[in-house]
């Protein structure tokens, strides 16, 4: 294939959440193998300086963009739409992060040539909202393998726990977990916006922790590193990820689906009951395996 120019739009490149850091990763990886992306967004921030570092331009007006693309890579709708507004005849994909938030809403666009789907979920709202089955691919969820290599094997009992969450603060549930962490003999820390810690290179944290409670992107990255990973968010509680089940769970990109439980006291300390150390690696295995940012 010959080299590409490939705009990247996103509503924010501000914060460290979710579709921001897919665009960083997508975008970073392609220029790496020898393609022209740039991205776009009304909002620039933390994310939009680490995508510059790695080479790729960012643009919060697309009259400032160094050249016409190729392909727009559409990320939500307003954005996608003034891509292909401000560049006519040239085609594009855009690809759902979300089943629910208004700014995932599929724009049917006769220059959409493509519609991706992150999950089940978001392949359902492809659908609702009329696009045909024959343009939509389903891309899950990565992992950049080498950001997130494996932590040391886990001790035969959790002596750190993690919550890794945006969402999950003091009134959301935290503060039960750390209950029954500190009832189990487990020492909690907390990183998100919600608990108001942010962290830059997640992947140290990770590699602190014998039992990460998270949900989506956070959690696949917790899986891959290795760690003991029950799915939790602000929502509610989900099962601890097994090898057996990661397939299943990652189809719903182990999000708010899976969050079948209140978080209560009981239901987590069944969560830390059920800490295997041999299991969490074989769980661990399959992500890797299966779920890199190359294959992806």
């Amino acid at each position: 294939m010959r080299p590409l120019k490939i705009l990247f739009t996103n509503n924010t490149l501000a914060t460290r959440a979710g579709s921001e850091l897919w665009v960083r990763d997508v975008a970073i990886a392609l220029q790496r193998r020898g393609h022209e992306p740039a991205a776009y967004s009304p909002y620039l921030g933390e994310v939009a300086g680490e995508l510059r570092a790695g080479g790729v331009p960012v643009v919060d007006d697309l009259d400032l963009l160094p050249w016409r693309p190729d392909l727009v890579h559409g990320h939500h709708h307003l954005e996608t739409m003034a891509a292909l507004a401000r560049f006519p005849g040239v085609p594009g994909v855009f690809v759902c992060h979300g089943a629910v938030p208004f700014e995932e809403e599929p724009p049917l666009h006769p220059r959409l040539l493509r519609y991706v789907a992150v999950d089940e979920p978001c392949r359902e709202r492809i659908a609702a909202a009329g696009v045909p089955g024959s343009r939509t691919l389903t891309i899950p969820n990565f992992v950049d393998l080498a950001r997130f290599p494996p932590r040391a094997p886990l001790p035969e009992r959790p002596a750190r726990a993690l919550v890794f969450s945006h969402n999950l603060g003091e009134g959301d549930g935290l503060r039960i977990i750390r209950k029954a962490c500190r009832g189990a003999g487990i020492e909690l820390e907390a990183l998100g916006t919600a608990a108001g810690r942010v962290s830059a290179r997640p992947e140290e944290e990770l590699r602190r922790a014998d039992l990460v409670f998270a949900r989506a992107r956070a959690a696949l990255e917790a899986v891959a590193t290795g760690c003991a990973v029950v799915l939790c968010d602000a929502r509610g509680l989900g099962p601890l990820v097994t090898a057996e089940e990661f397939p299943a769970l990652r189809a719903l990109n182990l999000g708010f689906r899976t969050l079948t439980e209140p978080i209560t006291s009981a239901s987590v300390a069944r969560r830390i009951a059920e800490y295997r150390p041999a299991a969490a690696a074989r769980a661990s295995a399959r992500a890797r395996a299966e779920a890199g940012l190359d294959a992806a």
